[in-house]
């Protein structure tokens, strides 16, 4: 029972490990980005989890060229300076809208007579 379980468990690491050492090719041009998870779907294996409506309404066009790109460096140059955020783990790509930063909270205190007032304003 203890050699399954160890035996599973490394063959797991391994396969995730292959996954995340292998490297990308791509050409974009003018490429959408659910054609590009396709393509990157196609190259290494890895399951894409992604909101379908959100993606189509993003409506960009990536230009690049990645020869030979180590898997997750790949995927930080596609989503940079979209509004999208990943997660990578086991063998699959759930892509999500990037939460909104914490900064971006703002908290006013409004005084006047005898009661004070607490607005939360999201920037």
């Amino acid at each position: 029972m203890r050699l399954t379980l160890l035996l599973t468990m490394f063959f797991s690491f391994t396969a995730i490990a292959s996954v995340s050492s292998q490297s990308v090719t791509l050409k974009l041009e003018n490429a959408s980005l659910r054609e590009t998870i396709k393509e990157l779907k196609n190259q290494t294996g890895v399951y894409f989890v992604f909101n379908e409506e959100e993606i189509a309404n993003l409506n960009v066009k990536l230009n690049m060229v990645l020869t030979n790109e180590p898997f997750e460096k790949a995927l930080d140059r596609i989503f940079e300076g979209l509004p999208l955020s990943y997660e990578y783990a086991e063998g699959v790509v759930i892509v999500k809208p990037t939460p909104q930063k914490k900064d971006d909270v703002k908290l006013k205190l409004i005084k006047g007579g005898f009661y004070q007032f607490h607005f939360l304003f999201l920037a």
